[in-house]
């Protein structure tokens, strides 16, 4: 599930004080890194990532 990832490494990145984490994506998992693409690019058009976060003073990006 790519929202686990994402929700897991905001929460992270929270906790240490980050605002951009990283996924490193072998070149044979290409179906992969496209679910997690779309998922990345709903949960930022949702709010759940990029600059203020659900109205807080969050900012979380994930590359």
């Amino acid at each position: 599930d790519p929202y686990q990832l994402i929700e897991g490494m905001t929460i992270a990145g929270r906790a240490v004080g980050a605002t951009r984490g990283y996924i490193y994506f072998r070149s044979e998992y290409p179906v992969a890194l496209k679910i997690l693409n779309v998922a990345i690019e709903r949960a930022t058009d949702e709010g759940f990532l990029g600059d203020s976060i659900l109205g807080s003073s969050t900012n979380f990006h994930i590359e």
